[in-house]
């Protein structure tokens, strides 16, 4: 425990030299498997909205995470981002993002399953603020029903950052059917620095996720998740959709 305290201390020690509009766009779990590479792409797009400044927003994230210790993964992420409204430039290289995820117990050791979170964003416009990401994982099974909670504060600093500090959150919540296909939903909201709640960002709304390891051969699997929010204030687009594919493997 007190080594992988000293590891979060050293990350946040670099916090300093770390853009990214939305604090959180997947559910991070706080499960880590030692030696396991994974290659991901996940995006979020607005599907709908009437309020055209709420409408066109989209984020297009690709990734390289590697399982360094048994509780300890890193990840080097590129970003690809439009902002939302009709005069926001077109779709651009946004980001450099190095992610880093703490397991801070064995499954089923506790109540519930902690981990740790960090994310340092290093803008590729000069002249855009910068952003850290910094919160906590939980984790709790029971019986078929897996949920998974992120609970994370994020800060700009740097050119034109904005001074307040927002506070994002997120859940998902799946029943294991089968391997392959887990039915569920997601939640994920942000105050965005904002007290009054219609000014904030929440969407809620059904997905599926699964694993596919009988295609790939052994000690592979392709992940999966897709699920389609519904803004649930007006700060919040009417319709988007999130997807993320996986691919893991050890070597």
């Amino acid at each position: 425990m007190r080594a992988r305290i000293n590891l979060l201390l050293a990350l946040l020690g670099g916090w300093c030299a770390c853009p990214r509009d939305a604090a959180a766009d997947v559910v991070r779990s706080p499960a880590i498997a030692e030696h396991e590479w994974e290659f991901e792409q996940e995006g979020i797009a607005t599907t709908h909205d009437k309020n055209p400044d709420n409408a066109g927003a989209q984020t297009f994230e690709a990734a390289i995470g590697y399982g360094a210790t048994a509780w300890w993964k890193t990840e080097v992420e590129t970003e690809f981002a439009r902002a939302a409204g009709p005069d926001a430039p077109p779709l651009h290289y946004a980001s450099f993002n190095w992610l880093n995820t703490i397991q801070l117990a064995e499954p089923g050791e506790y109540w519930i399953d902690p981990g740790l979170f960090f994310e340092a964003d290093f803008a590729n416009d000069h002249d855009a603020a910068n952003n850290v990401i910094f919160g906590v994982i939980g984790a709790k099974q029971i019986g078929d029903v897996l949920s998974t909670v992120n609970l994370f504060g994020h800060k700009e600093y740097g050119n034109n950052a904005a001074p307040i500090t927002g506070f994002a959150y997120s859940d998902q919540t799946k029943y294991l059917w089968k391997p392959w296909l887990s039915p569920g939903f997601e939640i994920f909201g942000d105050t965005d620095g904002q007290t009054d709640f219609q000014n904030q960002q929440l969407a809620i709304g059904p997905g599926i996720f699964g694993r596919l390891p009988p295609w790939f051969g052994d000690g592979r699997a392709l992940g999966y998740e897709v699920s389609y929010l519904f803004g649930a204030t007006r700060a919040s687009p009417d319709q988007a959709v999130r997807w993320k594919l996986e691919y893991e493997f050890f070597f």
